[in-house]
């Protein structure tokens, strides 16, 4: 019986993929299955988890014949997993590995703490790295302005994720892409305690324009909804709940933005003479 579950949504992660794999293999604690989940890829990522199945018999693939989004591959992956703990890992990061090792130590000599994450090394396409900590004892009001720790790097008890019923699908943690956020939410919600190591234990990917750059007006609205909800949850004062609504500041801006360049860009040459 694996100690270690290790969780994986992917799609069309045909370039990346491969790394994050033999990261995973390359752990020095070795008692370890990893349940991948194909989100519907159309590129060449499922033939390559399938080579990677075939030479290594602790790795687990699960298919969706369309996209069906992060939370509903991940939620497929936990049903089907076996082990005390789970291990989150993203396509295009890279676990250091020590990682299972020293976030496995810590939760097995700490039972009161029911998730354990740690510091990562920020990474680019052009190789730029910088090391980015987390606060190492984050309380709840600490979801006001972030998660408790990048998900990636978290190692968490299963039981823990039962008593969670796993991850939200509903349409706004959908639209918000937002998963992770709404987990901390119940899991502060809840009581449970997450512990940070201030190493770094993982490369965590991140592109020059960066993932939340890219939301999009709806994007913004429904991650305030959560925000909102998850304030509501924890039983912070109202006049926190303007906090939230800075999403949908920032979508309005955006908009904005997008309406100006627009009527710019549709100028005649000569109306700007």
């Amino acid at each position: 019986m694996p100690k270690i579950s290790v969780i994986m949504g992917v799609y069309n992660n045909q370039n990346t993929v491969k790394a994050a794999i033999e990261s995973i293999r390359s752990q020095t604690f070795t008692n370890w299955e990893f349940v991948i989940c194909d989100d519907g890829s159309t590129d060449k990522t499922w033939e390559i988890l399938q080579e990677y199945a075939t030479a290594d018999k602790r790795i687990k693939l699960i298919q969706n014949k369309v996209n069906r989004r992060l939370s509903v591959a991940l939620n497929r992956c936990l049903k089907t997993t076996k082990g005390e703990y789970i291990a989150r890992m993203d396509a295009d990061d890279i676990a250091l590995p020590e990682r299972f090792a020293k976030q496995l130590d810590f939760l097995e000599n700490n039972p009161e703490f029911h998730a354990c994450g740690s510091a990562v090394i920020i990474f680019d396409k052009k190789g730029k790295e910088r090391l980015s900590k987390w606060k190492e004892f984050p309380s709840e009001d600490y979801l006001l302005k972030n998660v408790f720790s990048p998900h990636p790097t978290v190692l968490m008890r299963k039981s823990t994720y039962d008593a969670l019923n796993g991850y939200a699908n509903d349409y706004w943690v959908a639209k918000g892409r937002c998963e992770d956020l709404d987990l901390w939410q119940r899991f502060a919600e809840k009581g449970f305690k997450i512990y940070n190591i201030q190493e770094p234990l993982l490369k965590y990917f991140q592109a020059e324009e960066d993932y939340y750059s890219r939301y999009t007006f709806h994007n913004h609205l429904a991650l305030a909804k959560v925000r909102l909800r998850g304030y509501k949850r924890l039983g912070f004062p109202k006049y926190l709940y303007l906090k939230a609504l800075r999403e949908i500041k920032i979508a309005y801006k955006k908009k904005i933005l997008k309406f100006c360049c627009s009527l710019f860009n549709s100028l005649e040459p000569s109306a700007l003479h």
